[in-house]
C-alpha cells in the first residue's frame, strides 16, 4: 500500500509540468521551473539525512539475509541515497532546460510574428 501511495503522489507531482490536457495547464514555464526548483530544494534534505547517517535507517534491512553482500548496510543506505540525489538532479535538469528551450522558442516566435505585425 505504500509503495502505491508513493507512486501515485510522484505522479501527481508532475501533472502541473506535464500536463495531460490544456485545462490542467495552469503554470507559465517560469512557473513550472520554480516548481522544479522547489521540489529539488525540498527533497536534499532527505537525500542528506540517509546520505550522512552513522545508523541506519532501515534496521530490518540490516538483519534480512542478503542476496548480494558486497557492500555494509550503512554504506549500501549512503549508496542509495547519492544514487536517488544524482538521478533527481538529472531528471530535474533535463526537465528544466526541456522546459526553458521550450520557453525560449516560444518567444522566439512570438517576437518574430511580432516584427512581421509591425512591418
Amino acid at each position: 500500500m505504500t509503495h502505491a501511495l508513493l507512486t501515485l503522489s510522484a505522479i501527481l507531482m508532475w501533472i502541473p509540468l506535464i500536463p495531460l490536457t490544456r485545462e490542467l495547464e495552469s503554470l507559465s514555464e517560469i512557473q513550472k521551473i520554480g516548481y522544479i526548483f522547489a521540489s529539488g530544494v525540498l527533497l536534499t534534505p532527505a537525500c542528506a539525512l540517509i546520505i550522512f547517517s552513522k545508523v541506519p535507517f532501515y534496521t530490518v534491512y540490516a538483519h534480512a539475509p542478503q542476496l548480494f553482500a558486497v557492500l555494509p548496510y550503512l554504506e549500501d543506505q549512503r549508496t542509495g541515497g547519492i544514487i536517488m540525489k544524482v538521478f533527481q538532479e538529472l531528471v530535474y535538469g533535463s526537465t528544466i532546460g526541456y522546459i526553458f528551450f521550450k520557453w525560449a522558442k516560444k518567444e522566439r516566435e512570438n517576437e518574430r510574428s511580432y516584427n512581421l505585425d509591425v512591418m
